[in-house]
């Protein structure tokens, strides 16, 4: 028996970067063999173990081989006589078939260390094509090194993967935890790019693709399109939240990349004059009833946990509000918070992220200067701080409302019912946002 560590931490090792990942080989083993030394067996379809004291994994070498359309349709052969190059071949890309012996020594027999050392993504063989998840793996590997560029042989390997349908076979479940994965990493714009360039992306996320071409204001949008306004927006949005935990990161990058979903239904006639000449009005495209269901289709659709769906429709539907919020008065802004629900959310934390969101938005795009120059904004968001002083407003009328139920009872002698309390509840909000914004 010999045992190898191998994949992520060696890959990661070898960057520089640090790893959580522990994943072995052993070599020359059996089922019966590992149990006997009090590994417990996890897999189902090909031994796997968790070591009896650290729960690390340890899988026995393996050579597996296509069978089928689907992501468990596999043959796996695991006999003792599997060699340690055997295994690595069935790897995705050469930078993940490095394996390190027990005394450091690294064994690479596909040339993985030349390939980090040049930053190349590159399929370790043939077999790169039997599993379609390698597509988006892929792409999440370029999210995650932005510096990596994309072999030819591998582009090309992808691009044919994707003309004979084979993506069309992938489960929502599998697309998801890579996107998710995609969206927490350095640079999550590189997923949706790399997606682009392989042909992936139109059947992936269509509701992305199909912002390619859709025009803007170019006084307001200098950028170009609105994909390209969005992927600013996923980059300001990654950089905003760098520091963030990795729960928030995902939500907040999410609602950017989701943000104009509506601008791709904008009619003809307002996106172009008459002449043909561009236009690039989205009147409306922040409207609930036409951004809920777009977004909620493309989260069941994947099968997207409920708390992205949430935050995603938030944020689309009163990103343009926030943006404006100077000028709204103290009742659109109890109305926009009622429909936003923050308490139900998680609070001031929730409020706070729907604020970076938006200030993506707010920055990741180009204007035209009175010199008709690109220019980028100002990189301050003051709609932020306001909007947290009106949540504070909002959420402090504990004491006024206590009064005037006492106040009630006494005058009326009985409690008021709820309608009534409501629109007190409504009433005493705008009061006190008008009072603490000083309207």
């Amino acid at each position: 028996m010999k045992i190898y560590l191998v994949g992520g931490a060696v890959r990661d090792e070898i960057l520089g970067v640090p790893s959580n990942d522990k994943d072995y080989v052993v070599v020359g083993s059996s089922p019966k063999e590992m149990k006997s030394f009090g590994f417990i067996q996890v897999g189902k379809d090909f031994p796997v173990f968790l070591h009896p004291e650290t729960k690390d994994e340890y899988a026995l070498a393996r050579k597996e081989s296509k069978n089928g359309n689907k992501h468990t349709d596999f043959e796996f052969n695991w006999e003792s006589s599997i060699t340690l190059e055997e295994d690595l071949l069935r790897r995705d890309l050469t930078m993940n078939a490095i394996a390190k012996d027990n005394e450091g020594n690294y064994i690479d027999p596909y040339n993985g260390m030349e390939d980090i050392k040049n930053k190349v993504l590159r399929h370790v063989s043939k077999d790169f094509k039997d599993d379609p998840l390698r597509v988006l793996r892929v792409a999440r590997f370029a999210a995650k090194n932005p510096d990596f560029k994309l072999a030819r042989e591998t582009k090309d390997f992808m691009v044919n993967m994707v003309k004979n349908g084979e993506l069309n076979h992938l489960t929502p479940e599998r697309v998801w935890k890579e996107m998710e994965k995609a969206l927490t990493s350095i640079e999550p714009s590189n997923f949706i790019d790399v997606l682009d360039e392989v042909g992936a992306l139109k059947i992936i996320l269509p509701e992305i693709k199909a912002m390619q071409g859709v025009p803007q204001r170019e006084d307001y949008h200098a950028e170009g399109d609105v994909y390209i306004h969005n992927q600013m927006v996923l980059k300001e949005a990654t950089f905003l939240t760098k520091e963030m935990e990795s729960e928030e990161k995902s939500l907040i990058r999410f609602a950017a990349l989701c943000h104009d979903f509506g601008k791709t239904k904008t009619s003809m006639d307002l996106l172009y004059h008459e002449d043909g000449s561009i236009r690039g009005n989205h009147f409306g495209h922040e409207k609930k009833e036409l951004v809920e269901p777009m977004i909620s289709e493309f989260c069941n659709r994947l099968k997207i946990p409920n708390k992205f769906k949430k935050i995603a429709i938030d944020v689309a539907v009163n990103h343009q509000r926030i943006h404006g919020i100077k000028n709204i008065s103290p009742r659109k802004m109890v109305k926009m918070l009622n429909e936003i629900n923050p308490s139900q959310k998680g609070g001031f934390n929730y409020i706070n992220m729907i604020i970076k969101a938006c200030e993506a938005d707010a920055f990741g795009r180009m204007y035209l200067n009175e010199n008709k120059e690109k220019v980028a904004p100002m990189k301050d968001y003051p709609q932020g701080d306001i909007l947290i002083k009106g949540y504070e407003a909002y959420q402090d009328i504990k004491e006024k409302l206590s009064t005037w139920m006492i106040n009630y009872e006494k005058n009326n002698e009985k409690k008021p019912t709820g309608d009534l309390i409501k629109s007190k509840v409504h009433e005493a909000r705008v009061s006190s946002i008008k009072q603490k914004l000083k309207y």
